[in-house]
């Protein structure tokens, strides 16, 4: 996992997959949905949703 600065106004958080695909992300001022947070970190590895050709 890797924490940085994102440089946005309208991104307080995000949980971004290793393919590239935001998983959760949260807006600053609000509160964070957690549970929804969690739930993308336990199934973040079982995903293989790559585009077939």
């Amino acid at each position: 996992m890797v924490a940085a600065p994102a440089d946005r106004g309208d991104l307080s958080a995000a949980f971004i997959r290793p393919d590239g695909i935001v998983a959760w992300a949260a807006a600053p001022g609000l509160p964070a949905d957690t549970a929804v947070l969690a739930t993308a970190l336990r199934t973040a590895h079982t995903y293989d949703e790559r585009p077939t050709r």
